[in-house]
């Protein structure tokens, strides 16, 4: 689709070869080696340069591995999520018992 980037902007396209959301989780593993990467501009900014993004090696394996791993992390995301929910509905219970437990006054028996 066009679109207009910033000129300090990067755009990754992955070719045929390479599943978009496993190019994002080589990418996320990679966050520290890439920012290590980035320099700074003769006007303050940073910048990673484009040569030195090309010449970085990853691993590649099958299209058919790639997919088989994405679908695991999206499952594995799915089950995060509902263990957030979970945790949230729980704690919020316990407040509510807790609330109702202690804020009646004490008697003694």
């Amino acid at each position: 689709m066009p679109l207009t980037i910033n000129q300090d902007m990067k755009v990754l396209i992955p070719a045929s070869s390479l599943h978009g959301s496993y190019l994002l989780w080589i990418l996320n593993v990679l966050q520290s080696h890439l920012l290590n990467m980035v320099s700074i501009a003769a006007h303050g900014t940073r910048k990673l340069e484009t040569p030195r993004l090309e010449s970085m090696m990853i691993q590649l394996p099958p299209l058919k591995e790639q997919l088989v791993f994405s679908e695991r992390v999206a499952e594995i995301r799915s089950i995060q999520s509902q263990q957030t929910t979970a945790i949230a509905k729980a704690e919020a219970i316990f407040d509510v018992l807790l609330a109702s437990c202690f804020s009646q006054p004490l008697t003694e028996g």
